[in-house]
């Protein structure tokens, strides 16, 4: 029982995330503050980067995609995004903390 509910869950996530791929960055962006207001980290950050994605210059969304990543533990792509965010001081000044706490985290200590 628990497994079929597990395997239907994935299913659904996947079927969803395949669908969205069509989607306008603002309809990802509603989605994402929706994900996140209900504490689905992974979802939220999938969709703030799917954004992101399709307007490079919102960097918002690349940071509120890198908090979400730290979130759920996926230090690797919060790293890639904080990177970006991190040139960005004035505008994220917290940025190049969460950039060095994904780097950390990557074992990537020199950096």
């Amino acid at each position: 029982m628990l497994l079929s509910l597990v395997t239907f869950g994935i299913f659904n996530f996947l079927v969803a995330q395949e669908n969205s791929q069509d989607w306008k960055w603002k309809k990802h962006v509603k989605q994402a503050e929706e994900y996140y207001a209900q504490s689905q980290y992974a979802d939220a950050a999938y969709h703030y980067n799917q954004a992101f994605s399709k307007k490079p210059k919102k960097l918002q969304y690349a940071f509120d995609a890198g908090k979400n990543y730290l979130i759920i533990k996926d230090y690797r792509r919060a790293e890639a995004l904080f990177e970006q965010v991190s040139k960005e001081f004035k505008k994220f000044p917290k940025a190049q903390y969460y950039y060095a706490k994904a780097l950390k985290h990557n074992e990537k200590y020199q950096e």
